[in-house]
This record gives C-alpha cells, sequence and structure tokens, in this order.
C-alpha cells in the first residue's frame, strides 16, 4: 500500500492505530484500504470535523450508492474498531453501537460454507483438466488440477498455494513450507503420498528447475516462469466452478474455491470421529496444521454434517447407556 499520509483531522489517529494493528501481526491490508478512503470521503465531505457522528457515518456508508452489504457491514466494523482505539486515549469521542447508531448497525449474516462431496470433487479436477491451453502455457490444465488438488488435500489457503515456491517443497520429507501466511504464521505442512507424487509429476511435467538460484520461483507459474496472479487464480478458479455445473453462470451465489478448506476440516472431523479418536483433544493440532491464530479460528470451519452428528448421537448413547459403569 501507498505511505502517503491521512490528511483528514483524524488522520493522525488512523495512522497509530493502523501502526498498532500491525505490530501486533496483522497485515491490515484491507483495513488500510478502508481507512484511507474513509479518510478522502471526510477530507472531502466533512472537513471541519474533528470527532465522527451518526450523520458522517450515515453519508460514508449510503456512498456509493449500490453498494453491496457485506461491503458496508465491513466498513462500519473497522470505523466501529478505529473508535474504539481513540477511545482509549480520548474516552469522549463518539463511538457507534447497536443504541446509539442502531439505523446503520450491520446486520449481516454469516456466510454457510458449501462442504464439497467426493463426486463434486471429482467434477471439479475433471473440469481443470478440460481446460483450454494456451500458446504459451500448454500445462495449464495440470497446473490447475493439481493447484485444485492441494487445496482439497491439505486446506490450504488460496493465497498460500500462489506464494508456495518451488524450494518450499520438501519431497524427502514431504512437507511443504508455508511461509509468513496470516499473522506472519510461517509452518510446515506434511502431506500425504498420493498427493506428493501428483506434486512431483507436475514438478516433472513442467520441468521445474531445482538448481539453488531457481528455488525461489512460483511452483505454481505460467510459462518461462512467469507467476499467476492470485486475482487471475481466483477468477479461473470460479470459471472451473461454473463448469462443474457446481456455481451459477453468474452472480456471486454459489460455493467458492475457499469452500475448500472447510470441507478439509470437516472431513478430518469426521475421520476422526469415525476412527474413535478424541475431537476435542485433536482440535489444536487441526489449527497448527489450517495455520490458526488459536483453536476457535479452527472452530469457525467446523459445519456439522449429518455424518459427525450420527458419531455424535452413538458416543452419547454409549456414555450414557445403563450398563455403563460409573
Amino acid at each position: 500500500m501507498t505511505t502517503t499520509a491521512f490528511r483528514s483531522a483524524l488522520g493522525e489517529d488512523m495512522a497509530s492505530y493502523l501502526a498498532l494493528k500491525r505490530a501486533v501481526g496483522f497485515k491490515a491490508k484491507n483495513i488500510e484500504k478502508i481507512l484511507r478512503r474513509f479518510d478522502r470521503f471526510l477530507v472531502h465531505r466533512f472537513p471541519d470535523a474533528r470527532d465522527l457522528s451518526l450523520p458522517i457515518l450515515e453519508a460514508w456508508l449510503a456512498y456509493p450508492p449500490d453498494l453491496k452489504a457485506a461491503t458496508r457491514a465491513l466498513r462500519m466494523t473497522t470505523i466501529r474498531q478505529l473508535c474504539l482505539y481513540r477511545q482509549r486515549t480520548q474516552p469522549g469521542v463518539y463511538v457507534p453501537d447497536k443504541q446509539n447508531a442502531w439505523k446503520i448497525w450491520p446486520r449481516r449474516l454469516r456466510y454457510k460454507p458449501h462442504i464439497f462431496t467426493t463426486d463434486e470433487v471429482k467434477r471439479l479436477l475433471r473440469a481443470a483438466l478440460e481446460l483450454q491451453p494456451y500458446r504459451d502455457n500448454p500445462h495449464r490444465p495440470q497446473t490447475f488440477f493439481n493447484l485444485l488438488l492441494l487445496l482439497y488435500a491439505t486446506g490450504l489457503r488460496i493465497s498460500e498455494a500462489h506464494a508456495l515456491r518451488v524450494g518450499d517443497v520438501n519431497w524427502s520429507e514431504g512437507t511443504l513450507l508455508i511461509r509468513e501466511s496470516k499473522f506472519f504464521k510461517t509452518r510446515l505442512v506434511p502431506v500425504r503420498s498420493d498427493l506428493l507424487e501428483s506434486l512431483r509429476g507436475h514438478q516433472a511435467l513442467r520441468g521445474l528447475p531445482t538448481a539453488p538460484s531457481s528455488l525461489d520461483l512460483p511452483f505454481f507459474q505460467r510459462e518461462r516462469g512467469r507467476d499467476y496472479g492470485l486475482e487471475g487464480l481466483r477468477k479461473v478458479g470460479i470459471g472451473l466452478l461454473r463448469s462443474a455445473g457446481l456455481k451459477p453462470a453468474a452472480g456471486r451465489i454459489g460455493p467458492r474455491l475457499h469452500d475448500l478448506r472447510h470441507t478439509f476440516a470437516v472431513r478430518c472431523i469426521e475421520r476422526w470421529c469415525a476412527d474413535g479418536r478424541d475431537v476435542q483433544n485433536l482440535l489444536p493440532r487441526l489449527a497448527t496444521y489450517m495455520g490458526h491464530a488459536d483453536i476457535r479460528s479452527a472452530q469457525y470451519y467446523l459445519t456439522i454434517t449429518g455424518t459427525i452428528l450420527r458419531h455424535a448421537a452413538a458416543r452419547f448413547e454409549q456414555a450414557c447407556s445403563p450398563g455403563r459403569r460409573r
């Protein structure tokens, strides 16, 4: 992001709040983007404002008129956090809450993730192999096949797969090095042998170099070592979901690539339940594997399925059966 200074009367507070977020481990790119837009809005519409108010926030959330509900909620959340930060040193500042800002308080429903079935994953992988190769990128189908397979089998964030370098794959140990992902966390991710073999085949097909000077090249790349843009990967992913019949031809509704991460977490819990493992004690391992800051972040990805409910009911019945010794 640009380092241009904030220019509104609240600019100094915005800059110090942003510095604090980054000091505790947040990359805060979206926060900075929202704060800079809000700063420009204040300079243009309310240049004399020394504090926020309900009319200012109403005007901010009404611009532009076609602002989506999710974007409006994110704006409101970000500005409220800024106000709470200001309140620590300036007790009298305005802080929007459900009472004094009820008219604009966000009503945001939690997104319900799509948990892919095995058949749906197969259709998605098949759609990848049916991609049109390009003259300067003849291995495009195999690249996206292996990218999707990696997301499904490891639960990586797509940004983590995008950032994977040739030297981050340890073939002898069967691990991936995920560098400075969310909250600047670096971790080793063990992968299954069959996935490793598929990735090895991808490396051989693409002729990825193994010389020390080439280890920083992207693992999922176009020809001549060129990087895919992250948004380009997401765009192709949306197209594959549509080609596989899993998402409508237009609009934002339907599964996302990120739902493969939710699917990984749910299938992991289902396997543990089927094996009679102590899921509660294993959740910290899942959180570590997925690169979460704490166990609550891992629990966010746990959608209760019929399989999990059946296992839970069976364990409850066994624990409460009359013949069980106490």
